[in-house]
């Protein structure tokens, strides 16, 4: 028996933004990965703390989670001596 099965290759360079949604009113806010923020004394972190729309809090792990990607996402990027793939398949029963 054979099974066929669809695969998508990406490769780490190919992904540059990250979506975070708000789980109570589904807004969804864009980062840029590659994104070079200015230093501000005021934030700590690229991440709102809540959402722009209704005002829900964000969980403080998620923007140090999405801060750390984007650090992660920069150093890897640098690196020449590999290449980083992610492959995606669908769930079959």
């Amino acid at each position: 028996m054979c099974i066929m099965t669809h695969e998508t290759i990406v490769t780490l360079k190919d992904l540059k933004i990250v979506v975070m949604t708000c789980l109570k009113c589904k807004t969804e806010i864009s980062f840029d990965l590659t994104y070079e923020r200015p230093l501000d004394i005021h934030r700590t972190t690229a991440t709102p703390d809540k959402c722009p729309t209704c005002d829900a809090l964000f969980d403080q792990r998620a923007q140090e989670n999405i801060d750390a990607l984007r650090v992660a996402y920069k150093a890897i990027l640098t690196q020449k001596s590999f290449t980083l793939t992610f492959r995606t398949k669908p769930d079959v029963p």
